[in-house]
């Protein structure tokens, strides 16, 4: 999936649509959206939701990805902090001397995270 997207952005980037038809129907829905609108409107909505031809910039498709998956694990981190319990356990220490500033929620966030990846690492290849 990963792998798609990378050549997906690397392809658009030199001028090929890897899939043309979901780049068609994203512009159907689109297009969609605007019908009842002013002129006026249906431009602003045009021009906040343009048809793009791949997921990420095609100028800079790793950088992008990586942009985008540290947004994600930022949020989940948001979301743990919020929705976790009040008194969190206390992880051990695995984080080293980057953890030491981090926040008893930040740091139990860390170390779930990094053995959920150790389980579940081989999903990945």
């Amino acid at each position: 999936m990963v792998m798609d997207l990378l050549r997906a952005a690397v392809a658009a980037g030199e001028g090929v649509i890897v899939d043309p038809e979901a780049v068609a129907a994203d512009y159907a829905r689109i297009q969609s959206l605007v019908v009842g609108l002013s002129a006026g409107q249906q431009a602003e909505v045009l021009a906040s939701e343009p048809v793009r031809a791949t997921l990420l910039d095609p100028r800079r498709p790793a950088r992008d990805l990586l942009e985008h998956l540290l947004d994600g694990i930022a949020s989940c981190r948001l979301l743990f902090s919020e929705y976790a319990d009040d008194e969190p356990t206390r992880p051990s220490d695995e984080g080293g001397a980057a953890s030491d500033a981090a926040e008893p929620g930040e740091l139990e966030f860390v170390v779930l995270v990094r053995q959920e990846a150790e389980q579940s690492g081989g999903r990945l290849s």
